[in-house]
């Protein structure tokens, strides 16, 4: 399902988490904050067990996940990303080693990564692209002004990738 929308997020993110207790939030840096998702997220993972992991460097990397994989404790129902495509492809690859249920609220515009069954990602330096079905988020939040806060390289970044997506 597409969510397009704060208040529509807000009940939709209500009724996703309501029965969750342990769920992994995988984001950014900087990014989480800076655009407003974590004010946004904070009331609906109030009681909830979050295990924040936070991606590292300019790619999703095999062995950052499998140490990401490591670190997860105790019992995990699902996954939120929140991020650009670096931070939504790293939540796929934890999704297809766990089959665990995630949701996509990209910061970014361009990369589609909410909606698509690929996940790039390094493997010791070599890029690698992977297609699986279980790569598919199960839910893709869309609130726009999460985007607003990219910085220009950002924005001119994404508009170049949605410009080469769109030729190919």
């Amino acid at each position: 399902m597409m969510v397009y929308g704060q208040d529509s997020a807000a009940k939709f993110l209500h009724g996703w988490v309501e029965n969750l207790t342990h769920i992994v939030l995988v984001t950014g840096r900087s990014s989480y904050e800076k655009c407003g998702a974590a004010t946004f997220l904070s009331p609906h993972l109030l009681g909830k067990r979050v295990t924040h992991l936070t991606t590292v460097g300019e790619n999703a990397r095999k062995e950052d996940v499998e140490d990401k994989l490591a670190q997860l404790s105790g019992e995990v129902d699902a996954f939120i990303a929140v991020g650009g495509g670096t931070v939504i492809d790293t939540a796929k690859l934890l999704r297809g080693f766990s089959g665990l249920p995630f949701v996509a609220v990209p910061t970014t515009a361009g990369t589609g990564a909410e909606a698509t069954r690929f996940a790039v990602y390094y493997d010791h330096g070599k890029k690698c692209s992977a297609d699986d079905v279980r790569y598919l988020p199960a839910d893709q939040i869309l609130i726009p002004e999460f985007c607003e806060s990219a910085s220009a390289y950002q924005k001119a970044s994404c508009a170049f990738d949605a410009y080469a997506q769109a030729v190919e």
